[in-house]
């Protein structure tokens, strides 16, 4: 709740845009596209740049490493194209930073941008060499290296690395964790050009291979994007790696307390047994016996899915001598374990007992497990099915019968509950939070036997289409993720948004809860971290599923940026907040695909940023409206560089509310609330919070450091081209070719596909830019701080 009474000074101001046909957009924001490289060893210095929107007056990087007991030194390197917007940044990682993924963040005039993900690693690394479009001009890379590189549209990037024979390694391609646009797509060739392994994009958009070599000789790797897409956006990280590749285990969690025995498939997998080995596709896996004790794991802090973030998980890794592998998740179950028993799709169901947690998987195609249970009238109980949460791709979805035996009719089922997907995708089509998984409240409502049945309705059926299936009583509980938001959409349009500020501005934080176990109680919602002069009263999400926190700033506030944190409390129950973020923007969401993702920080920023005007309502903040008459509420305007007309409005309020127009030539007036307003409340004594509102029009232009610099770039690639182009032209008019012509003409052919699909997509983005950048006119709406309103009963 909103504080009732608010000392007598100028009130906080907020600034947002609407654009002319008055539909209300936010301020302009600072917007990171990409960094490259996305990552860096620890101990060394590297060169950073970066692309984006409204970056003008990048001052350096701001990395979320705080937490994590070290600091990312920046500086802005000069720019010949812009010098007062530089794009590139020279970063030092301290030698005892910890190995991970952080946000990062540009910041500028307007503020800390959105961020993007960047990963500190441990092995040595380099870039692309950028000619690499072909498999005859494959970069040469050795093992234990990370390479960062990014795809151009219709091309790949090609690598050869020499093996000797039975040497094994691991390829990972990782896009998810920098929050990189690339669905990857990685192929591994032998010697003889024959492909031993390939994969595509998975739930997290990476991808992994792995070999041993059959034979010494060279190995080449193509990266792609699975649909060959490309440009700034399409980042990556290939990693080459000793050590065996783990894609999943069995069961997939263990107990907390006990040590279980997992049956561990992979590639490379010591010890394995190659008349154990299973084909899963087009894959030969290696399988091995592991003993885990999930007490003794560190906590999976990998997932960029919002939703496998949700789950508690360890990192288990399996050890090859001195070589580890790639860690995967392995949840933590919550009550006593039991694996399922294959019966088959018509076969007998399962005895189980409650509490429970069913780890099973449908090994056949159209598969259905059935397990039943005793329960007396009353109870209740919490049935889950996790399965897309913990990396699968089942499409779960749960069946609770009541079994009734009858001597003379025999056995009957009675339906008594059913669930499909989660019903908590509170983001709706602009933020989506999908998920496959099932779960229902149970309340048996006689004594007896039921049956859960669990299907797979993508009909799917193998050994990695695992699951887990919980029966226990409700442990009541909630989740939250917190997006930055704007209070009115432009249609259909899906933005990238970040909490910037300017002095007496406002933004939002909308947040949604994925209500767990029952839970249907109350959530207070604060913001932790808020700097002098940033005020956000705590916010009572009731029965609902998402609530806004509005962050205002006082008119004197200096500038500041920092990280912040979102937490909910509620009987018992504390959770921090989950940040999304978008991973690109979407003018039509229902034309354009767009993803989500979770976000690796949370950053706010006060500017110190003008504002064409400022609404004042001197004295008292608090009113009273009563039937002795009209309430007035005295107005002014502080012009600072806007001398035009105002609206001013009331908003907060229900019903039809007057409004009060300023004209150019004067700066005061009286706002009023009629007392016949009462009609349209509840009768009784009610305090309501509100703003005054002060609508303008202005012209805006963004800045011009995108333009200059997709401008410089478009330049750069024209004059390679035109380069290359002579150097194959004199290739062919030479009387007498030698070596060397021979040579260059060929490099240059063998570098010109890429150029060109380089300059089509600068200036399709150039096309995008110049739409993005073109002058409009838009209303501005300044609002107020917090104004207190009571109203009183007829008497």
């Amino acid at each position: 709740m909103f504080p009732r009474f608010i000392p007598p000074v100028i009130s906080a101001i907020i600034l947002l845009f609407i654009p002319s046909g008055g539909l209300l957009a936010q301020k302009a924001v600072p917007v990171l596209e990409s960094i490259f490289p996305g990552g860096g060893q620890a101990g060394q210095s590297v060169d950073i740049s970066i692309t984006g929107e409204e970056l003008e007056g990048a001052t350096g990087l701001i990395f979320a490493t705080e937490k994590h007991g070290f600091t990312i030194e920046t500086e802005a390197l000069p720019s010949v194209t812009s010098p007062e917007n530089p794009n590139r940044f020279r970063i030092k990682i301290p030698a005892g930073a910890k190995a991970g993924r952080y946000g990062v963040h540009v910041r500028c005039a307007q503020g800390l941008s959105s961020p993007r993900g960047f990963v500190v690693g441990t092995k040595p690394e380099v870039i692309e060499s950028g000619i690499n479009s072909m498999k005859d001009r494959a970069m040469q890379i050795s093992v234990e290296t990370i390479v960062n590189g990014r795809t151009e549209e219709s091309a790949s990037d090609f690598y050869q690395i020499d093996l000797e024979a039975g040497e094994k390694i691991r390829l990972s391609c990782t896009s998810e964790a920098l929050t990189s646009r690339l669905s990857a797509s990685l192929t591994l060739y032998g010697p003889d050009g024959s492909e031993l392994d390939r994969d595509r994009d998975n739930s997290d958009r990476d991808a992994m291979v792995a070999c041993s070599a059959p034979s010494s000789g060279r190995y080449f790797i193509q990266v792609s994007d699975f649909t060959f897409r490309g440009g700034s956006e399409y980042t990556y990280r290939l990693e080459v790696s000793r050590g065996p590749q783990v894609l999943f285990m069995y069961p997939p969690a263990g107990e907390s307390g006990k040590t279980t025995t997992h049956v561990v498939y992979g590639r490379n997998l010591p010890g394995s047994d190659p008349a154990r080995r299973i084909r899963l596709g087009n894959r030969l896996l290696d399988v091995v016996e592991a003993q885990v004790s999930i007490d003794s794991l560190e906590k999976f802090t990998n997932s960029t899915q919002i939703r496998q973030s949700m789950i508690p998980t360890g990192a288990y890794q399996l050890q090859d001598g001195a070589n580890a592998s790639n860690a995967i998740p392995l949840g933590v179950s919550t009550a006593p374990m039991v694996l399922e028993t294959e019966t088959g799709p018509g076969g007998d169901s399962q005895s189980v007992q409650v509490p429970c947690e069913v780890q099973g998987r449908f090994d056949q195609t159209r598969d259905l497990d059935r397990y039943r249970f005793e329960a007396k009238k009353g109870d209740e109980l919490w049935i889950e099915a996790f399965a897309q949460r913990i990396g699968t791709t089942v499409d779960a979805t749960l069946l609770i019968e009541r079994m009734i035996r009858d001597p003379e009719a025999g056995e009957s089922l009675q339906p008594s509950g059913s669930a499909d997907d989660l019903s908590d995708d509170t983001g709706e089509r602009r933020f989506p939070l999908p998920c496959g998984d099932a779960a229902l409240h149970f309340k048996a409502p006689e004594d007896g036997t039921y049956r859960v049945t669990i299907m797979n309705l993508a009909g799917r059926g193998g050994t990695d289409q695992l699951y887990r299936l919980s029966i226990q009583k409700p442990t009541p509980r909630f989740d939250l993720v917190a997006i930055p938001w704007r209070p009115t959409h432009i249609k259909n349009e899906v933005d990238i948004l970040t909490p910037a500020l300017s002095p007496g501005g406002r933004v939002e934080i909308r947040v949604f809860a994925m209500r767990q176990g029952g839970y249907n109680g109350d959530i207070e919602l604060q913001v932790e971290g808020l700097p002098k002069g940033v005020h956000c009263p705590p916010v009572t999400m009731g029965k609902g599923r998402d609530s806004i926190l509005a962050l205002t700033a006082d008119p004197e506030t200096p500038p500041w940026d920092g990280f912040i944190t979102v937490r909910g409390t509620g009987e018992g129950n504390t959770a921090e907040a989950r940040v999304g973020m978008l991973l690109h923007r979407a003018r039509d969401f229902s034309k354009e695909s767009y993803s989500t993702a979770l976000a690796p920080s949370l950053a706010l920023s006060i500017s110190d940023s003008k504002n064409p005007l400022s609404i004042k309502v001197a004295g008292d903040q608090a009113f009273t409206l009563s039937s002795e008459g009209n309430l007035e509420i005295p107005v002014e305007i502080l012009r600072h560089s806007y001398e035009g007309e105002v609206l001013v409005k009331a908003e907060g309020l229900p019903g039809k509310v007057p409004e009060l127009k300023i004209l150019a030539n004067s700066n005061t007036g009286t706002f009023i609330l009629p007392q016949e307003l009462r009609a349209q409340w509840p009768d009784g004594p009610a305090e309501r919070d509100f703003f005054l509102s002060a609508e303008i029009t202005l012209q805006h232009k963004p800045g011009p450091a995108m333009v200059l610099y997709a401008r410089a770039e478009q330049t750069r690639l024209k004059t390679e081209e035109r380069k290359y182009n002579e150097q194959i032209e004199s290739a062919r008019n030479a009387s007498a070719p030698g070596q060397q012509a021979d040579s260059a003409a060929v490099k240059a052919a063998q570098r010109l596909p890429a150029i060109r699909s380089a300059l089509r997509a600068t200036a399709d983005r150039l096309k995008i830019i110049a739409e993005r950048t073109r002058a409009s006119s838009r209303k501005i709406r300044i609002y107020s701080g917090h104004l207190s309103l009571t109203v009183k009963p007829t008497e």
